[in-house]
Order: structure tokens, then sequence, then C-alpha cells
């Protein structure tokens, strides 16, 4: 029965490596905006490319408020 365990706990792990890999790049549809006061559809603007990755504003789409940045995929 522990030998049991342990394989279970060894699919476990692997099964989250696997989960935790397909959230490694995802991209915001809507941030909260503190200039409209709730959360709004945003627009994602390449600010530089870089060679291990973009460089991504995301703004609002209302009142064009940058609303953060993130290093996105490589090119």
């Amino acid at each position: 029965m522990v030998v049991r365990g342990r394989m279970t706990t060894g699919i476990k792990a692997v099964h989250q490596e696997e989960d935790n890999a397909s959230f490694k790049e995802f991209a915001a549809s809507s941030l909260y905006c503190p200039q409209c006061k709730q959360a709004m559809p945003v627009r994602a603007k390449v600010l530089l490319v870089l060679a291990d990755g973009d460089l991504i504003d995301y703004c609002c789409k209302k009142c064009g408020t940058s609303l953060g940045t993130r290093k996105g995929g490589g090119s």
C-alpha cells in the first residue's frame, strides 16, 4: 500500500509540472484600471523587441492608461 501511495504521488508531481508548463505564456484580456475604477479590456502594445522576448505594455482600451508590462515570448 505504501508503494502505491508513492506511485500516486509521483504521478501527481508529473501532472503538476505539465499543468504549470501550460501557464508559462498568457495574455491579459482585462485588468483593473484605477482611472476608470473597474476592470477594463486592455490593448497589448509591443514596447521593445528583445532577443530573449518582447516587452509588452497593457493599456486600458477606454482611457489609455498604462496598466502594466510583461516580457513576452521570444521572437
